[in-house]
């Protein structure tokens, strides 16, 4: 389910949908990316925000952006 557009209640006569902010967008990619390379520790979205996969299983790997 995309997190882009949903809507989020609903009765007879009217719909409110929820607009992903660029923070949910990020998130979302990174779990579908994540999901399709689980070797990977992190994911570098398209803001250059770099995202923990949750589909990672191995050694713990320090941040992008702490390593020197």
């Amino acid at each position: 389910m995309s997190m882009t557009w949903g809507i989020i209640g609903e009765n007879e006569d009217h719909f409110t949908e929820h607009v992903a902010t660029e923070a949910e967008a990020d998130r979302e990619y990174a779990r579908n990316c994540g999901m399709d390379h689980p070797e990977r520790a992190w994911i570098l979205s398209s803001r250059d925000v770099w995202y923990a996969n949750p589909f990672y299983v191995g050694p713990p790997v320090p941040h992008p952006d702490s390593v020197d």
